[in-house]
C-alpha cells in the first residue's frame, strides 16, 4: 500500500526503536504499510486510505481491524470498517449484476 495513505503520529525527528533496527523519522518511509500491519503506532491512515485499503482481502481488514482496535486506534479502526463496508458493498454488487445477465441470457 502507498505511502500517501499514512501519516505521521510523531514529530519528523522523533528516534524509533525498533526490531528492525533504531531509525529517525524522516518522512513517512516507503514501507509504512509493513510498519502499520505490525502494530506501530508511531504511523495512522489518512482517510484516503479506503482508496487502498479496500483493495485489500477482506481477511487482511478484519486482522488489521483485531489490531486497531486493540490498540484503541478510533481513527483507524473507523477508516478500515469503511473499506470493510466497501468491499461488501461492491460484493453485492457484483452479486446484483451477474444476477440480472443471467435473467437477460434466459429471456
Amino acid at each position: 500500500m502507498d505511502k500517501k495513505y499514512f501519516k505521521l503520529n510523531v514529530p519528523i525527528g522523533t528516534r524509533i526503536i525498533s526490531s528492525r533496527g533504531d531509525f529517525v523519522v524522516e518522512e513517512v518511509p516507503d514501507d509504512a504499510f509493513d510498519f502499520f500491519q505490525r502494530g506501530s503506532q508511531w504511523l495512522s491512515l489518512v482517510p484516503e486510505a479506503v482508496e487502498g485499503l479496500s483493495k485489500l482481502s477482506e481477511t487482511k481488514l478484519k486482522s488489521l481491524l483485531a489490531l486497531k482496535e486493540r490498540q484503541d486506534m478510533t481513527e483507524d479502526v473507523a477508516i478500515i470498517q469503511e473499506a470493510l463496508e466497501q468491499i461488501l458493498l461492491t460484493r453485492t454488487e457484483t452479486a446484483e449484476d451477474k444476477s440480472k445477465s443471467q435473467k437477460k441470457q434466459e429471456a
